[in-house]
């Protein structure tokens, strides 16, 4: 983990390698991040940027990457770069507003993700009913 670029800027040869290794489709989000050395979850992230998938849990291999300890591992590593970012004694009343304003930014982007991500189900739900009523409307005149 320790090789990986958490939080690094990406550049535009990193976003033209990533859409070039996600369109080969052959490597799942894993592969991918470690190639380039970022996260699984910053590769799902960044093929949303770049209009590649629309939803996190639609990038290739994001289900099972869920599942695996490289998962905790990397959540683990987040919560512990969280940790060490908290604003030392002295400096407590800037800190706090930057501090205050990047969480608010990382809240405002998880809820626009749970937002899509709701969307999309809503979306699944109706397509599912309208397929169901189609069955029995079927079924009603054989």
């Amino acid at each position: 983990m320790n090789e990986v670029k958490f939080g690094k800027k990406w550049e535009e040869q990193d976003d033209k390698e990533l859409v070039r290794l996600y369109s080969d489709n052959t490597k799942d989000i894993v592969d991918i991040a470690k190639q380039l050395k970022r996260t699984p979850i910053s590769i799902a992230c960044r093929l949303i940027k770049n209009s590649i998938i629309n939803f996190e849990f639609e990038a290739r291999g994001y289900s099972t990457y869920q599942t695996t300890d490289y998962y905790k591992e990397c959540i683990e590593n987040k919560n512990i770069l969280k940790k060490k970012e908290k604003p030392k004694k002295e400096n407590v009343s800037t800190n706090n507003n930057i501090n205050n304003e990047k969480y608010y930014f990382d809240l405002k982007y998880d809820v626009d993700i749970m937002k899509k991500d709701i969307k999309q189900i809503k979306s699944s739900i109706n397509e599912l009913v309208e397929m169901i009523k189609a069955v029995y409307d079927f079924e009603d005149n054989n």
